[in-house]
């Protein structure tokens, strides 16, 4: 029954590849090189305009996405910022929606660099959203170059050339993995610009030059007039004008040609500034006219589109050429697979019983160890618990009622005795015999916490320091806890965290004569750490270390699995006498 599915299921499968012509033709389309796309935008827009309206009638979504986005980077060369916005944000709703986060993380850089001169701070914010995306969810490569380089143009837009260049090379790092052909330019120039800034024009020149190998092989112009405007850029920065204007017309008579409206509207700009700059106020005032002229006719789509309708005709023959060859490829992928997919599945099902058997078999010895291992560790963790909860209870229930009577009996015979040394006596004692209680109480407090946290250890201190308030009158403490964490602990390292605070607070009380005492708690990278310091007079050499009993410290921190060590200054800032730190290695608690 289960092989008869298979085979079935992988026939219908067949039959479902050679049904999807029009979905072949979305993705080609798709597919196209962007250089293919940039050499003409009007005919590129028909082109796409037309592959989203055959995504929508067969709901391929995917597909519809796709083409959006692309119309949305045509739409912003063309100056149509309110159509690009626009399909730029149902391609992002579409691609959240089908958890395409390759495409979405693309599609948050693109329209973020395509916001820069608008809304600079917006721009940033998609940027760094698509960042984040690619980050979590482990993007290609392609993807992660590109916004690279996106984001490096923001960097250099914010003045931090730096970290624009970082950004480049790691984009042009990847791209030469890939040898992508088409991208490597973009970064080799944006490298370019970025040295130009710096007036490293020999750097910037070397880069440019790199970049024309990849651009001269192109079949579009854009490469070639994209070139031309960086080599004017280069040569005004320069202050070599009329080399500057040479190569600026190249890339306009280009532009032009091509209809790449954003490079014609730049060109015109700059060639109005460097006319003005010769003195040559005929020029500069035609060529400002053009850019104004140019700029303007922009927002006259209609226009637009019947002068370009006749170039539509031919350009559109030629793309469909290439799409036809693209679709010719998909399908001969598709019956590559097919074939090797039979063959696959003939071989899979001569091996099927045998391995479900043996498969079924090796579950089933699994399931039973695994059993009968939990039922065994069950068992003796219940073992441990119930013996350390029945010594727990008869410490308290034995050892403490004896203290508790013996404290009893002490404040009553101290009422009866005269004698000033008797009575300072049987008051020692009866200090003594609490403290005594007191360290019981910590004991088995310790003990009850098997799976404690810091945030238990952090309680007991709080609580310990309102029940010694009245005897620490002349001393200010203070608790600080600057753990972003949970962190799990176990009984062993309750008590002696606990035990070591204890013995810092003794020993500041007998020996520091100070007035204030702050215990910080913080992070490190393997747990945490808890600092205990004064502005007392500190500690002046090692015989005072002794005899304070700061040995008893580092062997309780490594029992707690976690190191020792104190910092000392002169104090002569008032700030702090001794730092005593203490490193815990502790793993992050999980609810």
């Amino acid at each position: 029954m289960h092989v008869r599915k298979t085979i079935i299921i992988f026939f219908l499968f067949v039959l479902s590849v050679f049904g999807q012509d029009l979905k072949s033709k979305i993705d080609s389309v798709n597919s196209l090189p962007f250089t293919e796309i940039l050499s003409n935008l009007f005919v590129s827009k028909k082109i796409f305009e037309e592959n989203l309206r055959d995504a929508k009638k067969i709901g391929y979504r995917i597909g519809q996405a796709k083409t959006l986005s692309i119309l949305a980077n045509i739409y912003y060369l063309l100056n149509d910022y309110q159509k690009s916005t626009e399909y730029n944000i149902k391609a992002l709703q579409i691609f959240e929606e089908e958890e395409d986060y390759d495409d979405l993380a693309n599609s948050y850089g693109e329209f973020g660099y395509q916001m820069k001169r608008r809304e600079f701070q917006k721009a940033n914010d998609y940027m760094m959203k698509g960042l984040i995306i690619a980050e979590k969810y482990k993007v290609s490569t392609p993807t992660l170059a590109k916004l690279y380089d996106n984001y490096g143009v923001l960097k250099e837009m914010e003045g931090k050339i730096d970290s624009a260049l970082l950004l480049y090379n790691k984009s042009l790092r990847l791209k030469y993995t890939l040898n992508d052909s088409i991208g490597i330019p973009y970064s080799l120039n944006k490298i370019a610009n970025a040295k130009a800034i710096q007036k490293k024009f020999t750097e910037a020149y070397y880069y440019l030059n790199l970049s024309d190998k990849y651009r001269w092989k192109e079949k579009s112009d854009y490469g070639r007039a994209d070139n031309f405007a960086y080599y004017g850029d280069f040569l005004s920065m320069e202050g070599n004008i009329d080399s500057a204007i040479s190569y600026y017309k190249k890339s306009l008579e280009l532009s032009l040609k091509n209809g790449y409206t954003f490079l014609v509207q730049y060109i015109y700009q700059q060639l109005s500034d460097l006319y003005q700059k010769k003195n040559d106020h005929v020029n500069a005032l035609n060529y400002f006219r053009s850019y104004t002229n140019y700029k303007d006719s922009l927002t006259n789509v209609e226009t637009n589109n019947k002068i370009a309708e006749l170039e539509i005709a031919f350009e559109t023959a030629e793309k469909d050429k290439l799409i036809a060859q693209k679709e010719l490829l998909l399908k001969q992928r598709a019956i590559l697979f097919i074939i090797i997919g039979t063959i696959l599945l003939f071989l899979s099902l001569t091996m099927t019983a045998l391995y479900a058997y043996q498969s079924q078999k090796r579950k089933t010895i699994a399931a039973e160890m695994n059993l009968t291992k939990r039922i065994a560790q069950e068992e003796s963790e219940r073992k441990i618990i119930n013996e350390k909860l029945r010594i727990s209870r008869e410490l308290h229930d034995n050892i403490g009622s004896q203290l508790t009577f013996i404290i009893s009996s002490l404040d009553n015979l101290a009422y009866h005795k005269n004698g000033n040394d008797w009575i300072n006596k049987i008051k020692d004692l009866n200090n003594f015999t609490r403290s005594t209680l007191n360290e019981l109480r910590n004991t088995i407090w310790a003990m009850k916490h098997e799976n404690g946290n810091l945030s238990t250890l952090i309680v007991k201190i709080r609580d310990y320091l309102n029940r010694i308030k009245l005897s620490t009158e002349n001393l200010n403490i203070s608790i600080t806890v600057n753990t972003t964490r949970e962190y799990n602990l176990n009984s062993n390292q309750l008590l002696n965290l606990f035990r070591i605070f204890q013995e810092c607070i003794q020993n500041i009380l007998k020996h520091s004569k100070a007035t204030e005492c702050q215990i910080i708690f913080s992070d490190t990278e393997d747990g945490f750490m808890m600092q205990i310091c004064d502005n007392g007079i500190g500690i002046e050499n090692s015989n005072t270390l002794e005899s304070t009993g700061m040995s008893s410290l580092d062997a309780r921190a490594k029992e707690a699995n976690g190191v020792f060590y104190i910092e000392k200054n002169n104090n002569s800032n008032g700030n702090c006498g001794m730092r005593m730190i203490f490193k815990i290695n502790a793993e992050e608690f999980v609810n």
